[in-house]
């Protein structure tokens, strides 16, 4: 997945606007494809991201697209992306910083910190063959689809930039 958005890495500035339009269409599909309350570690995260990432593409953020997921999305699987997500974009700030670009809201979004230790500790207490774990490492995989066909439909990807929103 990292080389679809390899594009965005190497010179963020002119890609701005479709890296956050590939997240936001990525975060409303895990919204709409959860099975269930976001668990305790996650609380908002995910509400919050939205918010940013509206915040950031303005009026751009009514035209993007959806994706239909094929089924519900576990909940822990989409916690798993959503705080991971956090996590990447931690590392994309800092990125963003030591170019002197300006950061959107979305990469002013608190860091999930304790969270993803307690939500990793929970994940890590699961039996792996159990069928509850396959389900969670099944979704979290389709998860990772949604943001590949996210980051295509905003003009990022494999092939280079292509247009997008």
């Amino acid at each position: 997945m990292e080389s679809l958005f390899s594009p965005f890495m190497d010179d963020p500035a002119p890609l701005m606007s479709r890296f956050l339009s590939a997240q936001l269409i990525a975060a409303r599909a895990l919204r709409r494809g959860r099975d269930g309350a976001p668990p305790a570690e996650e609380a908002a995260t995910l509400s919050d991201m939205i918010a940013a990432l509206e915040g950031d593409l303005g009026d751009a953020a009514s035209r993007l697209p959806d994706i239909a997921l094929p089924r519900p999305l576990d909940t822990l699987a989409v916690g798993y992306i959503v705080l991971g997500s956090r996590l990447g974009t931690e590392v994309l700030a800092r990125r963003l910083t030591a170019l002197a670009l300006p950061l959107p809201l979305y990469f002013r979004l608190p860091p999930p910190g304790g969270a993803w230790t307690a939500f990793r500790a929970r994940l890590d207490a699961l039996v792996p063959d159990q069928p509850m774990a396959q389900r969670i490492a099944t979704d979290a995989a389709l998860g990772f689809d949604i943001y590949a066909a996210s980051a295509r439909l905003a003009g990022l990807g494999a092939e280079g930039v292509t247009d997008g929103p």
